[in-house]
C-alpha cells in the first residue's frame, strides 16, 4: 500500500470527514468508543495515479474516502487494465479478518482517505454488534454497486452507457442540498471513458450534447456536469434512444 502526507485530523477537519456511513458510525456508538475510534483515525492525502491497495494482498487499512475518487481496476493476462468500479466519497474499501481483494485499488485523483488500522478496527467490530451490523450493510452497498455496473455495461447504445453512469455518479455524490441541479465530476479523461464505455470519444461526445440538447444536462467542460433532470437521465439509461453513428 502507497499512502502519501499522513497527517492526524483536526477537530475543524474532524467535522468534515463524518459523514455518509462514517458519520453514521460514529454517532451510533457509545462516547467512550467513538473517542477511541476518532484517536485511531489518520488521514492520507494521494496523489492521482498512486497505487493505494494490490490485488491480491490483505488489507492494512480500512479507508473511507473523504474527496476525490479512486477506481478498483483488474489486470488481464495481456496486460491491459480495466475498471471495474469507482470509489467516491463516502465509500470505503479494505477486506477485514484475513480476506483479500481481487482488484487493486489507485486514485484517478488527488484524494484523501481516512484510514483506521485493520486489526484494531476487527477488534471493535467484535466488541461492538453496531459496527458489525454496519459493515454488514457496507457489504451489501458493494454488491448494489456492482449490479450498477453490470447494469451500466449492458446498455445497447452508447448513450444509453452514458446516462447510465452519469446517474450512477448523480446518485453517489449527491450533495446534502436540494438544489435541483446535481453536480457530477467524471474523474476519467475522454479517451479513458471512452475506452470504459466501450465506444470511441467522438461518439461519447455527441452522447453528451445530445444529452444537454434535450435540457437533460449542463456541459460545463469535458469533465464537469450539472445533472438538470435525474429522471429523464435515468429513463434515457434504460431506453433505446438512437444516436447517429453510434459504435
Amino acid at each position: 500500500m502507497v499512502l502519501l502526507k499522513t497527517s492526524k485530523p483536526k477537530a475543524v477537519i474532524w467535522s468534515d470527514v463524518i459523514s455518509g456511513q462514517l458519520g453514521t458510525l460514529l454517532t451510533s456508538l457509545e462516547p467512550a468508543v467513538r473517542t477511541g475510534l476518532e484517536a485511531h483515525a489518520l488521514l492520507h492525502t494521494v496523489a492521482a495515479g498512486t497505487i493505494v491497495s494490490e490485488a491480491g494482498q490483505p488489507s492494512a487499512k480500512i479507508c473511507y474516502v473523504v474527496k476525490g475518487t479512486l477506481a478498483m481496476t483488474q489486470v488481464i493476462d495481456d496486460g491491459r487494465k480495466h475498471i471495474i468500479g469507482l470509489l467516491v466519497p463516502t465509500d470505503l474499501h479494505g477486506r477485514l479478518f484475513g480476506g483479500v481483494a481481487a482488484y487493486r485499488v489507485e486514485a484517478l485523483s488527488d484524494a484523501t482517505l481516512c484510514c483506521f488500522d485493520r486489526i484494531y478496527f476487527e477488534n471493535l467490530m467484535r466488541q461492538n454488534p453496531d459496527i458489525e451490523r454496519l459493515f454488514l450493510l457496507h457489504i451489501l452497498d458493494e454488491l448494489d454497486a456492482a449490479r450498477e455496473w453490470l447494469f451500466l455495461i449492458s446498455g445497447r447504445k452508447v448513450i444509453n452507457r452514458t446516462a447510465a453512469l452519469l446517474a450512477i455518479l448523480a446518485r453517489r455524490m449527491r450533495p446534502k442540498s436540494h438544489n435541483k441541479a446535481i453536480p457530477v465530476h467524471l474523474p476519467l479523461r475522454r479517451q479513458e471513458l471512452a475506452h470504459y464505455l466501450g465506444t470511441t470519444p467522438e461518439s461519447l461526445s455527441r452522447s453528451f450534447h445530445e444529452l444537454a440538447n434535450r435540457g437533460i444536462l449542463q456541459i460545463i467542460d469535458p469533465q464537469h456536469f450539472a445533472i438538470l433532470d435525474l429522471g429523464a437521465l435515468i429513463d434515457i439509461s434504460g431506453h433505446d434512444l438512437v444516436v447517429d453513428d453510434d459504435r
